[in-house]
């Protein structure tokens, strides 16, 4: 009798860890299916078939982010002629407020162009680090009307309408991307500090002037 219910007790352990595996194996797979629906909003379209689901695979700093996604390749481009990947690949925490290619269609053509100009390199390097928070935040975390701190110096001014994070009147068209230095979010309009604008402004009546 003894090895009878010895049987059915081992029998029943080995059914409880059939399930016990079977559970998990579940729960892997509704998580990836939640990361995946996350990487989709987050960058409005999925990367899967591209590398690999795009919050899966662990970004070391926000450089790597914007390196790595078509989405912005005229801020990568900006970043590289102001000679600041370095401080993007550096030590956290951070979070980059990054414009998409549409941002700058959107722009002026004039002051893109300006932007790229030698002499106004620093003028360029302001605007990139207006777009850039020594602090960490997530979508979720900011409120209306808050005033978040750049590395250039002046604030950002949160605008939360409905479901939608504005920071002084842009959109984030796609938000929380964590890396091993930061987050990053995607916004719909490039971001120029006041003191930049008017620079620009002041050279551009100064060349008017001279012609």
């Amino acid at each position: 009798m003894a090895n009878g219910l010895r049987k059915k007790y081992n029998a029943m352990i080995d059914a409880r860890y059939f399930w016990f595996v079977v559970l998990m194996m579940l729960c892997m797979f509704l998580g990836f299916g939640v990361v995946l629906f996350i990487s989709e909003r987050a960058f409005g379209e999925s990367v899967f078939e591209e590398d690999g689901p795009f919050l899966l695979r662990e970004r070391s700093n926000v450089y790597e982010v914007v390196e790595e996604h078509d989405r912005f390749s005229v801020f990568e481009t900006l970043v590289k002629h102001a000679k600041l990947v370095d401080e993007l690949e550096g030590e956290g925490p951070m979070t980059l407020f990054a414009p998409t290619d549409d941002a700058f269609e959107d722009m002026e053509k004039g002051m893109l162009n300006a932007l790229f100009m030698e002499k106004n390199r620093g003028l360029l390097v302001k605007v990139i680090v207006y777009h850039l928070s020594p602090r960490i935040f997530l979508a979720a975390d900011v409120v209306n009307e808050e005033e978040l701190p750049t590395i250039e110096g002046e604030k950002l001014v949160v605008e939360i309408r409905g479901d939608d994070v504005y920071l002084n009147g842009k959109e984030l068209v796609g938000t929380d991307v964590v890396t091993g230095n930061g987050v990053v979010h995607a916004i719909d309009g490039v971001l120029i500090p006041r003191t930049v604008l008017e620079k620009l402004n002041e050279n551009d009546d100064r060349e008017k002037d001279e012609s």
